[in-house]
């Protein structure tokens, strides 16, 4: 198992041990949502989609989590090419976050 793997379960069995959802500032104990690296992720998925003919139509990440996303580097360009869920899901978006592709 790889150390970003070995790290991520133990976030994960943590996360789960602790029966928490994480704030409203991305907080859960001492573990941080790394915002910089979800509009990041989300950026280049939509580039590299589009190279096969498919972009990003839909995100599902906590609404109340978003503008820490928008505040990012990549935030202004993310906010402006793919819509971003408004209303909470049934399951909390906040340790995971949902993509729905559309074709070009």
């Amino acid at each position: 198992m790889s150390r970003c793997r070995r790290a991520w379960a133990r976030a994960s069995r943590k996360a789960r041990s602790t029966a928490s959802e994480f704030d409203a500032e991305g907080r859960l104990g001492d573990l941080r949502i790394d915002f910089e690296a979800i509009a990041a992720h989300l950026w280049w998925l939509n580039r590299s989609g589009r190279a096969h003919g498919v972009e990003i139509g839909y995100v599902i990440l906590d609404p109340k989590l978003q503008r820490f996303l928008f505040e990012t580097k990549y935030g202004p360009k993310i906010r402006n090419t793919m819509r971003f869920s408004q209303k909470r899901a049934w399951v909390r978006h906040d340790e995971h976050y949902h993509v729905d592709f559309r074709c070009l």
